[in-house]
């Protein structure tokens, strides 16, 4: 991984197919805007670009130009996950009598693979922390996964972590405004609380089935059905049909079999370890770290072996169950770990 900002500039450069540069108003900021709103947005996006460059050319930290606070949401069931920032312009970095300008950014990202999509969303400072907290709260309700506050540092790792795969499978950031949100992830923070990345616990088992069961019940986990894969094969919405050994099987087999798909798997576990310890649920974290070595370590030219140790998994197969109640755990899908255990939903051993 790129080490330094000159690394990244060069990375999100090469992702956009130019460097980056103080030349920005003559790119194309969002595909299928239109005029009033890219004139709209440009003076705001030119901004921040700039004070991006500046902190870069004089080594400042971004708290010096913005002040900032960013929320990260549980993933959703197709690996997707949501980073929410506020940045506004610190006080001194406008000319007097100006207004305060503020921004908050929303980075939709697949776990797994790419920045799938993001905007930017201009305020004034008076009006912004209202304006945030009311789209958080609609950002909840609409997605149905839950955030928490995050560090600036994990933001920044997140971001360079996607920016590497999307340059990895030969992806590209579409637009200014992609490459600007990158960018503000970019810089380095002054503040001991914005530079925290939790240490992850060592890997642990669960204590029973019955512990990992009441994990997936959690408010996060209501997407965890893998409901567009399972639709799609099925041919059926979720609840149209009892779950059976053989349907169960058929499933399972579906899922594991595609190494996009395993590797989705991988990555929703590993951040969902991250999310709990951002409120240092260390115990939680440490079971979802066993389950994905139990099947991440066998996935490593062993075709066969990585579907058969992702269909014994434990956290897997409960997945697949939500499924047929559409996340809601009717009659029929399995109400008990006594239920699970007839269908063989266990770990490994």
């Amino acid at each position: 991984m790129p080490q330094n900002s000159k690394d990244i500039d060069k990375l999100i450069g090469n992702l956009l197919g130019a460097n980056p540069s103080n030349s920005y108003s003559n790119e194309p900021l969002l595909q299928g805007q239109n005029n009033a709103v890219n004139a709209k947005l440009a003076p705001v996006l030119n901004f921040m670009n700039r004070s991006i460059d500046l902190c870069k050319k004089d080594n400042h930290p971004i708290d010096n130009i913005l002040c900032h606070e960013h929320l990260l949401s549980s993933s959703d069931g197709n690996g997707a996950f949501i980073m929410l920032s506020l940045f506004a312009v610190s006080p001194g970095c406008t000319p007097p009598g100006t207004p305060q300008l503020s921004n908050f950014t929303t980075s939709i990202i697949r776990c797994h693979d790419n920045l799938r999509e993001s905007f930017l969303i201009p305020s004034q400072a008076e009006t912004s922390k209202k304006y945030f907290s009311d789209f958080v709260s609609m950002q909840r309700r609409d997605t149905g996964c839950d955030f928490r506050p995050v560090s600036y540092n994990v933001c920044k790792k997140l971001m360079k972590e996607c920016l590497l795969r999307m340059t990895k499978s030969k992806k590209v950031l579409i637009g200014k405004d992609q490459r600007t949100i990158a960018r503000l992830y970019d810089l380095n923070t002054s503040k001991p609380e914005e530079k925290v990345i939790p240490k992850m616990p060592d890997p642990s088992p669960a204590p029973s089935v019955e512990a990992i069961w009441l994990t997936l019940n959690r408010p996060e986990y209501f997407q965890w059905g893998m409901p567009e894969d399972l639709r799609n094969y099925l041919g059926q919405s979720g609840g149209a049909s009892c779950i059976t050994r053989k349907i169960l099987k058929r499933a399972l087999r579906h899922i594991a079999k595609d190494k996009y798909r395993r590797e989705r798997m991988y990555a929703m576990i590993e951040l969902h370890s991250l999310w709990h310890m951002l409120e240092d649920e260390s115990e939680v974290a440490s079971w979802l770290l066993w389950e994905l070595q139990s099947m991440k370590n066998v996935d490593k030219g062993d075709k066969e072996g990585a579907i058969v140790a992702m269909e014994k998994n434990l956290i897997f197969q409960l997945m697949i169950n939500k499924f047929f109640d559409d996340g809601l755990w009717s009659a029929q899908a399995l109400r008990s770990p006594d239920l699970a255990r007839l269908l063989n939903l266990q770990r490994p051993t």
